[in-house]
């Protein structure tokens, strides 16, 4: 048994909506079920370590890289502006390969420094502020978990296929969901019809093209 937010009074948990005064019981459960959940990520985040700062070897190597790009890529430009025709199918081969290898540099150049940046601010926060930290990660999980009690809409499988395959099939089946106490139930039946409405449209521009 619960008590019922709206009213106060005991409700059987298995209870669709309370009796007394019609709140949606199974929202209630679902509210209280992703909170648990919430809280038991909150609690389970991981504080980061403080991050290494990129390697300056590796960034002399990628200038190193840059450079001998900038020149190839110059000595190229020359061979093609003087209109040196025995030369200039292999400069231009060059240049296009040096071009590609200084775009490749910076990119790699501003990803690692990017990362860096991104590691470092995450872990600053969490040493200033580790309540926020958690907050902020348990709120990014949130976003991709699935309550227990809603992992059961796999069945609905059949149902959307269906809708969208035989479209009054679509119909019939959001019709009877709809006529359901359960807000999630009611939702699948809005898929239903949406799914039924989709296939006819289809339908109909695909038929439209081939009349005209």
């Amino acid at each position: 048994m619960i008590n019922c937010p709206e009213c106060g009074k005991e409700v059987s948990d298995t209870a669709v909506s309370c009796p007394n005064c019609g709140y949606d019981i199974r929202k209630e459960l679902r509210n209280i079920e992703r909170n648990q959940i919430y809280q038991d990520i909150y609690n389970n985040v991981e504080m980061p370590t403080q991050p290494k700062t990129p390697s300056l070897i590796g960034i002399i190597i990628d200038l190193c890289f840059f450079v001998i790009a900038i020149i190839i890529a110059a000595v190229c430009g020359i061979i093609l502006y003087t209109n040196s025709n025995s030369f200039s199918e292999v400069a231009t081969s060059l240049l296009m390969i040096s071009i590609l290898v200084m775009v490749l540099t910076v990119v790699i150049l501003i990803t690692m420094y990017s990362s860096y940046k991104e590691q470092k601010k995450e872990y600053d926060l969490s040493i200033n502020d580790p309540e926020t930290y958690r907050k902020k990660k348990a709120d990014e999980k949130m976003e991709y978990v699935r309550l227990p009690s809603e992992k059961s809409n796999g069945k609905y499988t059949f149902h959307y296929l269906a809708s969208f395959f035989i479209p009054i099939v679509g119909f019939i089946l959001g019709a009877m969901l709809l006529s359901k106490d359960d807000e999630l139930v009611r939702d699948k039946g809005k898929n239903c019809i949406w799914l039924g409405v989709a296939s006819v449209i289809i339908t109909f521009l695909l038929v439209s093209k081939n009349i005209i």
